[in-house]
């Protein structure tokens, strides 16, 4: 028994106790697994549910019979070996037994196990030779009918290879062929009338060479291919049945023939002579071409000195009208500076004279010695009320002195610097109140109060103001109460400044083109067309960031704009981008 393979599994199903008992104990002595059972209903039961590899059976038992276990086991199961060990000597009862299928009877009682032994390993040994007989015959069926199939669809192969060959031989443009060591023609393709108008037969058996001259210079192809075996691209001169010349290109090698002792050549011919007909025609249109280029080169050159010139002048346009763009902006803020100071300052000043007066008054009640205490107490407190109002419009000019220089300061000195987004907005806020205060308009700015922008104020003011002035001229015409919203936030190493109104919208042609140079809707109302495009030079080159506009007609118009936490030190980074913004 092989060590590495699991014992085999023995039912024995007898209802003596001892000898079912002294054949276990035996048959395990011997490394046999032995299931035990007392009666046939056991026994089918254990059988059916562990499918051992060996039964014994005694004849006579209670309930089922060991004939009825048998005819079970070997109808069901007709290569598990059963053997019959069984007290009943008699001839019929071995022959019943044998025929109903049982592989061998034992008689009790056993005077040597040994031969129950000898029993059980040779039902075993031809239970296994048996199923390794089956295996090989069912192994040896399937490589038999594997190998039907795979010369059956070889032949199928070899029919369609065969068949499409034929039909590619018959229908093929370029010419086959096959001639012997000497060039004569041994097969050649039906299409050769198309460029010879020599039919197939006539051609059998003649010299290929009959077909074209060798040019001038040219070695004969036969002679090259024994000397080369491979020729390609030999071009010849064939003169057709009519007499009229054909170019054409031939390809062969020299090759052995497998059916026969010799060697042959085989090989294509290809009709070139509409190529070289076309290779010609483009060769004179390219002698034809190269003139028209040379002739429109210096065309070009001359059209283009004249533009590069008219460009310089745009350009020098451009700029002078972007200096005026940034004075009339500062102009337009003196105008609110001068606006805004002038009520604070003028209070100081009407206040300032009134308390001239009441000191003039007190200075006479002194001086006249008529002094009383209710008139220092009346003088003490129109001074303390009148002091304390000059002050704090004072202090109101002085603040807005304060954020209108710092702005000015910003918009005129490009000047890096770290300043807090939200403080700094607001102050840009307060300098357009002039602006501002004459609408209903709402202001929104969700801003954290400790986001900061290491960049460029002036620029950045710049950018504020024009965004807020083009809501006011164009975004809010004709509505009185309108919302503007700044909202700004970090993301991903950016600032992202969110700028919106709920005014009149554009339509998507307008959007498309609304930070290039002199675009305007109000072109007769005195609007440049610069202020939009100021902001895109700002925001890309000075700030080093990006701007994009969305718009809807009736609802609103929205920036989105995203400036890095430290732009390029040089704020001016070349020329004018390319406008290209987003829809």
């Amino acid at each position: 028994m092989n060590p590495t393979q699991a014992p085999p599994v023995v039912l024995t199903i007898e209802d003596d106790s001892a000898i079912r008992l002294s054949i276990a104990s035996y048959l395990e002595d011997h490394d046999y697994t032995v299931l035990e059972a007392e009666d046939g209903e056991q026994g089918l039961a254990l059988f059916r549910e562990q499918r051992p590899d060996l039964v014994l059976t005694d004849l006579r038992m209670p309930g089922i019979s060991g004939l009825d276990v048998l005819e079970s086991i070997t109808e069901a199961y007709p290569d598990t070996p059963v053997i019959v060990v069984s007290g009943m000597g008699e001839i019929k009862d071995v022959v019943k037994t044998l025929k109903l299928g049982a592989w061998d009877y034992i008689l009790k009682p056993i005077q040597d196990m040994k031969i129950l032994l000898h029993a059980v390993q040779k039902a075993l040994e031809r239970a296994r030779l048996i199923e390794e007989n089956a295996s090989y015959q069912k192994h040896l069926e399937e490589q038999v009918q594997k190998r039907t199939r795979e010369l059956t669809a070889a032949n199928k192969t070899i029919l369609l290879s065969e068949k499409k060959y034929r039909e590619i031989f018959e229908n093929i443009q370029d010419v086959y062929f096959e001639t012997d060591i000497g060039g004569t023609i041994l097969e050649i393709s039906p299409s050769v009338v198309n460029i010879s108008r020599y039919g197939r037969e006539e051609l059998i058996g003649k010299p290929l060479t009959d077909l074209y001259e060798v040019k001038d210079g040219e070695e004969e192809l036969i002679l090259r291919l024994l000397g080369e075996e491979k020729v390609t691209d030999y071009e010849v001169a064939l003169t057709d049945k009519a007499q009229v010349l054909r170019h054409c290109s031939i390809t062969a090698v020299l090759t052995r023939d497998p059916s026969a002792s010799g060697e042959k050549i085989i090989g294509s011919m290809h009709d070139i002579t509409d190529r070289l007909e076309a290779a010609e025609k483009i060769r004179r249109m390219n002698v034809e071409l190269e003139k028209r280029v040379e002739e429109r080169t210096r065309d070009l050159y001359t059209a283009n000195k004249a533009l590069k010139e008219s460009l310089e002048n745009l350009k020098i346009t451009q700029k002078q009208l972007i200096e005026s763009e940034k004075m009339a902006a500062l102009g337009s803020l003196v105008a609110g500076v001068a606006h805004e100071i002038s009520t604070p300052v003028g209070i100081g000043v009407t206040e300032a004279s009134f308390l001239e007066d009441e000191s003039n008054k007190f200075a006479e009640i002194f001086n006249a010695g008529t002094l009383k205490r209710s008139d220092l107490e009346k003088y003490f407190k129109i001074a303390t009320e009148i002091s304390s109002s000059i002050l704090k419009n004072l202090s109101k000019a002085g603040e807005l002195i304060t954020s209108f220089k710092q702005v000015a300061v910003e918009q005129s000195i490009e000047k890096r610097r770290v300043f807090p987004l939200h403080d700094f907005i607001n102050e840009i806020l307060l300098s357009l109140s002039s602006k501002l205060k004459r609408t209903h308009h709402r202001i929104v700015v969700d801003c954290a109060g400790d986001l900061t922008l290491d960049s460029y104020p002036g620029a950045f003011s710049q950018v504020i103001t024009n965004l807020v002035m083009n809501s006011l001229l164009h975004g809010f015409e004709g509505i009185d109460e309108g919302e503007i919203t700044f909202r700004l936030a970090m993301e991903e190493e950016k600032v992202l400044f969110l700028y919106r109104d709920n005014g009149l919208g554009m339509e998507k042609k307008h959007v498309k083109k609304i930070f290039e140079p002199f675009f305007t809707t109000k072109r007769g109302s005195g609007g440049t067309g610069l202020g939009m495009h100021i902001v895109y030079n700002l925001v890309t080159r000075t700030l080093g960031g990006t701007i994009s506009c969305t718009s809807t007609p009736g609802e609103y118009t929205a920036f989105r704009i995203e400036l890095p936490l430290t732009p390029e030190s040089n704020p001016d980074r070349g020329e004018d981008p390319s406008v290209q913004p987003a829809e």
